[in-house]
């Protein structure tokens, strides 16, 4: 909006501000509370301008305003030449003027909101993926040209030229489109330079292809709605963890003399990325196969299915690292030996209830003693434990909610 304010100020410049404006202006009625009709011309500027109204019909608008800070200015004044008589008349007359030009400009900025619609929504897009920051030039010359035609409008010419609106249009998109390249894909991007000149191609060829393979789908994204912040944002997101990972993969199995040096690099780094989630008293991550074994600690209360407020926060960490390794973790909650099979059952559906929000991957889900425990544990007591824990086919899962 300060871009938008700076191009009104040199279009007015520009224009000399169409001061020869007049409308007819009706007076207030005799014996008016003065001070009232001050507060709601305040009141109606400031919700004028949080419509838009001060650019859409900018000349009127502004009238409004001096009429509104002159009549302050006479409210606030202690004038002992002049009668109160004539202080009031003279109050008056700028409230009067005021409530005239701020009718008209409303009634403007209505036609322009109509007339405008598409461009400004172009605008409004362009200026979300930050087009000021990276083309601030640019953008004030199309305001300058957005207000123009408001401002014509404002004079009463409805007939705005297509021709002239579709070319702002046009602009305010080739701004958003370059403006969300600059935010969303210019940090993968340089990772990936940087990991090719590294030799990713030869070091790392798995890790690179998805790494490329995120970036087109980022860009497509781009390309269909760059202001499309619910999906472009969190694929920029994952564009930078791949890309970045695709860094550290590349060094690490430069070193490593290994028949498969990119595999263990990449097990290697994601493993520490898991556990840098956690504490050593929240959970511990361990090689499972082709997968990581999250073996979650402490999130219940005692005997109980509810999870306490420790393992709230511990399961909040859950969200995020199945969001970027969704297909490569399980999900691990302890067990004590007094636990039952019904109980571990509620604890699992506890966990599950806990992360299906609707934007969680879905993931598998066991019940697990610790070595430590089975270790305590004896006789039947060992066994009934045993028994507790579900098989691979008796697994768990997290649904998504379409």
């Amino acid at each position: 909006m300060q871009a938008l304010r700076f191009a009104l100020i040199l279009l007015l410049v520009l224009t000399g501000g169409c001061t020869t404006m007049s409308i007819p202006v009706t007076p207030l009625p005799p014996g008016i509370n003065l001070q009232e009709e001050l507060q709601k011309l305040e009141y109606r500027l400031s919700e004028a301008e949080e419509n838009d109204v001060d650019y859409l019909s900018a000349v009127s608008y502004n009238k409004a305003e001096q009429a509104l800070a002159e009549a302050q200015e006479l409210a606030a004044r202690e004038s002992p030449g002049e009668s109160p008589r004539e202080s009031k008349d003279d109050l008056a007359e700028k409230l009067a003027e005021g409530q005239a030009f701020l009718t008209h400009a409303e009634k403007r900025a209505e036609v322009a909101r109509t007339l405008l619609k598409d461009a400004r929504d172009a605008r409004a897009d362009a200026v979300s993926v930050n087009a000021g920051k990276y083309f601030p030039s640019t953008l004030e010359k199309v305001d300058v040209k957005l207000l123009a035609m408001a401002q014509l409008i404002e004079e009463g010419d409805s007939s705005v030229s297509e021709k002239e609106n579709a070319g702002v249009i046009e602009v305010y998109r080739k701004l958003e489109n370059s403006a969300a390249r600059m935010s969303y894909l210019r940090d993968p991007q340089k990772n990936l330079r940087e990991a090719l000149n590294m030799g990713a191609a030869q070091f790392a060829p798995k890790t690179l292809q998805q790494s490329k393979a995120t970036l087109v789908s980022l860009d497509r994204q781009i390309q269909l709605n760059a202001a499309d912040s619910e999906r472009v944002l969190p694929l920029s997101e994952r564009a930078a963890r791949e890309t970045e990972l695709l860094l550290r993969v590349t060094q690490q199995s430069k070193l490593i003399q290994a028949p498969n040096p990119e595999e263990t690099a990449l097990r290697g780094e994601i493993e520490k990325t898991l556990q840098s989630h956690f504490t050593a008293e929240e959970a511990s991550v361990v090689p499972d196969g082709e997968r990581f074994g999250i073996h979650l600690k402490k999130l219940f209360e005692p005997n109980k299915s509810t999870i306490n407020s420790e393992g709230e926060l511990v399961l909040q960490k859950v969200k995020q690292v199945l969001t970027e390794f969704e297909d490569k973790i399980t999900v691990f909650i302890e067990v004590s030996l007094d636990s039952s099979g019904r109980l571990n059952f509620e604890r699992t559906e506890a966990v599950k209830a806990h992360l299906a929000d609707g934007t969680t991957p879905q993931v598998g889900i066991f019940v697990a003693a610790s070595a430590k425990e089975l270790s305590r544990s004896s006789g039947s007591a060992a066994s009934d434990l045993s028994a507790s824990i579900p098989p691979p086919s008796e697994e768990f899962h997290l649904k998504r909610r379409t």
